[in-house]
């Protein structure tokens, strides 16, 4: 580890007691949905803006609690492109067959409505929305787009309860004063689009993407009065970091300021007061330390790395220390060590321990186990019932959950659940330190009382923007093996199998079903040039393990791998999200595995099935990956 991160983390002494530092009358007791977490919806109506510099029109920018056409150049027309009135009383456009309150289009028979955009300034633009629906119409549902009533798009159908939708997008070469119609024809039913026009080259704004101040390093969260504060290290340039604070109230659009001062933190926690090392036990002092108050004795622990010799060789431990009273500035306990790390063996990063439903977790990322010079995530639990000092954390085995590309991750409770929060390395094969926060996702406990990862329900349908393609007869070809086409599956069943899906793809969200039979190993695979990056199910000797890699990179071959199961299952759901070189890899809503290849975040690929057996895939759809702009729509 070089000596500025020994530096700049040795400040987390002071901030983490801030961020982790739970007091009693901070609880929260009441567990919120997940619908509450994830509540980013606009306050208010949009600015009006400037039509002349503005390259990102969404037709939300003009109905958003707003009863006036031609706002932000939108309007809402029927079948003939004539105006429809605003009806006060139920705050919507409206004729007899049709309202149109928001992004939701409402019919009571068979009846055509929708948006009409006008074209502030000549140039090209791309055109896109999701179109799916609410509630079920009686029939299948229809999109038309016009340019200057000339139909550019036709025919665009979903059946009458597909809530997930398509995704639909072309260019259009335009000219100041051109219009563009989005109309949708529906029998009954709630029907909902948000159609953007956008004067950009790429229409991505990725919830990946880096702020303009840099790479994150490590992340502490802390949740409090329905906020959700992320503290964590921000890259300023080069090799010079600082704290930072950013905050949310939706877990996916935070704020780029801010909320409180931090140097009020630092000042306040370095003070000698609250220097809790225990220099006698540790003479070489300590780092990444979380101070919290335990409930079950009414005292306050502190856990920490600590330092028994550190030079060329290092022996450290988690230790952890107990205040003598409910006071953290009163008397304390001997440090007592839980975990021992001899002889350079690694060094216990960001450790956490967590109570979920009544049994202790403890982790910490280990140094040293990974290209990137930090570790994933690592744990140990306790039994059900057991206090922190019942447990002999020094003899339990260690569990994974994530493999080395989501490094140092945090566990921290939000709204009464659970969440895991780190970061996924800038480079693929090097130890630049920081990168990417990876999605909001889950921590729960599984029916063994280890832990799991998912990506809960919300988030899943927030990031699925709408279907752009299915795997289907029309649209693959059987590039190598054997492999047959029957309704929406595709059956493998030749020792090198690979099913290559029409189309080249940047910000997907992928789903399917897939069975290994006899397949030893299977997946999906990004084909970019010559090289193709797997992401795969692999059955070993020793138990079924995720893993992401690419067999034909010398620098890497394997970024990611995690431990699944003993081999004992046959059927696996998969989610995989897809943002260029940066996945995440979630199965049977179980575990998850992140990865970090060679592609840069806004590469596109060709998709590819792959099985090395026989092997079945149902219903392969990719979607359109949601960003910042679209994610709550």
């Amino acid at each position: 580890m070089n000596i500025r991160k020994i530096f700049v983390l040795s400040i987390l002494v002071c901030s983490s007691l801030f961020i982790s530092g739970c007091h009693p009358e901070e609880n929260i007791s009441n567990m919120k949905s997940y619908e509450e977490l994830y509540n980013g919806n606009q306050i208010g109506g949009y600015e009006k803006l400037n039509l002349q510099s503005t390259n990102r029109f969404r037709a939300s920018y003009g109905y958003y609690n707003n009863n006036i056409q031609g706002y932000n150049n939108w309007y809402y027309v029927d079948s003939d492109f004539n105006y429809l009135d605003y009806d006060n009383e139920i705050k919507a456009f409206k004729n007899n067959d049709v309202i149109i309150k928001e992004g939701i289009i409402s019919t009571n028979k068979n009846s055509t409505c929708g948006f009409e955009f006008a074209i502030p300034r000549s140039g090209k633009v791309n055109i896109s929305t999701t179109f799916r629906v609410k509630s079920n119409s009686n029939s299948d549902v229809i999109l038309n787009i016009y340019k200057n009533r000339k139909l550019v798009k036709s025919n665009i159908r979903i059946s009458k309860d597909d809530n997930i939708g398509v995704f639909i997008t072309l260019e259009e070469i335009v000219s100041e004063g051109d219009v563009i119609d989005f109309l949708i024809t529906s029998n009954g039913g709630e029907i909902y689009i948000n159609p953007t026009i956008d004067y950009n080259s790429s229409r991505n704004d990725s919830l990946y993407s880096v702020p303009e101040w840099g790479y994150y390093g490590d992340i502490h969260a802390y949740y409090h009065n329905d906020l959700l504060y992320l503290y964590h290290l921000r890259n300023l340039g080069g090799d010079n970091w600082e704290w930072y604070c950013d905050t949310t109230d939706n877990m996916f659009i935070y704020s780029r300021e801010s909320r409180y001062d931090t140097s009020f933190v630092e000042n306040h926690y370095m003070s000698p007061s609250m220097d809790l090392n225990d220099y006698k036990t540790y003479p070489a002092g300590a780092r990444d330390c979380t101070l919290f108050y335990d409930e079950d004795v009414e005292k306050y622990r502190y856990l920490g790395l600590t330092y028994k010799e550190r030079g060329s060789v290092v022996n450290c431990d988690l230790s952890l220390r107990t205040s003598k009273t409910n006071d953290p500035y009163g008397e304390w306990d001997e440090a007592i060590p839980l975990r021992e790390f001899p002889n350079n063996s690694g060094e216990p990063e960001c450790s956490g321990l967590r109570k979920i439903n009544d049994t202790w977790y403890l982790y910490c990322g280990i140094s040293g186990q990974s290209v990137h010079g930090v570790g994933g995530i690592s744990y140990w639990k306790g039994e059900k019932g057991q206090s922190l000092d019942e447990i002999d954390w020094k003899n339990l085995p260690t569990y994974h959950l994530d493999g080395e590309d989501l490094c140092v991750p945090q566990i921290e409770e939000v709204g009464g659940r659970f969440y895991l929060f780190g970061w996924m390395p800038q480079n693929y094969a090097s130890n630049l330190w920081g990168g990417y926060k990876n999605m909001p996702r889950e921590v729960y406990v599984r029916e063994d009382g280890l832990l799991g990862t998912r990506l809960d329900l919300e988030a899943t349908r927030l990031l699925n923007r709408g279907k752009l393609v299915t795997a289907n007869i029309d649209n693959s070809n059987i590039i190598n093996g054997s492999a047959i086409f029957e309704d929406e599956k595709v059956i493998m069943n030749g020792q090198n199998n690979k099913v290559l899906i029409d189309g080249n793809y940047d910000s997907t969200f992928i789903t399917f079903n897939l069975k290994m039979n006899n397949s030893t190993e299977a997946g999906y695979v990004l084909k970019v040039g010559n090289q193709e990056y797997q992401i795969l199910i692999k059955r070993k000797a020793d138990g079924t393990y995720l893993e992401i890699g690419c067999p034909s990179d010398p620098k890497h071959q394997v970024s990611s791998s995690l431990y699944f199961d003993d081999n004992s299952l046959n059927e696996y759901d998969i989610k995989i999200i897809c943002e260029g070189g940066i996945i995440e890899f979630y199965v049977n809503d179980l575990m998850a595995l992140s990865g970090r290849t060679a592609l840069n975040r806004d590469a596109s690929y060709q998709p590819i099935l792959y099985s090395n057996g026989n092997s079945e895939f149902n219903n392969v759809t990719i979607s359109r990956l949601a960003q910042r702009y679209d994610v709550y729509d």
